[in-house]
């Protein structure tokens, strides 16, 4: 019995030895890659917008208050310049281009906003000082 033992505890190591035993390498397997040229795109600067047909545009002021009003183009939004005051339950008369927008402000904030377009002849705040629309 003794002898059984010795030789099945031998034949284990034996497989643990062996089962175990590979060589380490120091380089990694290579893999082959195709490769792909690039393409790169270039961005197109922006062409200057070009300025719109001028227009008259009435704007009635349904409000009480005064009204800070933006009248101009858009991406000139924090343009402290283009900014004007409206009177309470007034007509007043804007000279803006097409494709321009005339915004209501509240602070630095924009309340609501209309954009110019080329039927455009009114504009009205409503009675709130929240909403303008086209007429």
């Amino acid at each position: 019995m003794k002898t059984l033992s010795k030789i099945f505890f031998s034949l284990a190591l034996l497989s643990f030895a062996f089962h175990n035993g590979y060589a380490q390498t120091g380089t990694r397997k290579k893999t082959t890659t195709t490769t792909k040229t690039k393409t790169t795109v270039v961005a197109k600067k922006a062409s200057p917008v070009v300025p719109g047909k001028e227009v008259t545009v009435t704007l009635k002021n349904l409000s009480e208050g005064t009204i800070a009003i933006f009248a101009g183009p858009k991406d000139e939004l924090k343009n402290l310049t283009k900014k004007k005051t409206v009177g309470g339950l007034s007509k007043n008369t804007l000279y803006v281009r097409v494709n321009e927008v005339v915004c209501i402000l509240n602070g630095e904030k924009t309340v609501s906003c209309a954009s110019i377009q080329a039927n455009t002849t009114a504009l009205e705040i409503n009675s709130s000082g929240n909403a303008i629309v086209v007429k």
